[in-house]
């Protein structure tokens, strides 16, 4: 397979500044932004400067997709985003291991972003 490495890992939080608490010391703290357009609010927790194998705190604050996941499936992992050197040679070398494209992949493909989600597990 080609090479690919961690950006981040996100998780769904019932209340960002509480759930840093709980976070490795060593981490920077990032500046928590909100998002009204998708309805959240998050805070990036780095051990460098460019976010590589950062972890991003979302608290749902507002209708949408992240808060009907709250609801269903409560606080944990949302999302892992990878970085790969050529995302339509990835697509096509994991295209047998049970990972099924979402259908937004279609328009998300013109920014360089795929998504991926495994049958019996929702995707928001």
């Amino acid at each position: 397979m080609g090479q690919f490495y961690i950006d981040h890992i996100a998780l769904l939080v019932k209340d960002v500044e509480e759930s840093e608490k709980s976070m490795p010391a060593d981490l920077v703290r990032n500046q928590v932004e909100r998002f009204e357009a998708e309805g959240t609010k998050e805070q990036y927790l780095t051990s460098d400067a460019d976010h590589s194998g950062s972890i991003l705190l979302m608290q749902p604050v507002g209708d949408g997709p992240y808060k009907r996941a709250m609801a269903k499936r409560g606080p944990g992992l949302h999302h892992i985003c990878i970085k790969v050197g050529s995302l339509s040679k990835f697509i096509a070398e994991i295209a047998n291991s049970g990972f099924l494209l979402h259908p937004y992949t279609l328009e998300s493909m013109k920014h360089g972003t795929a998504y991926f989600c495994r049958p019996g597990i929702g995707f928001c």
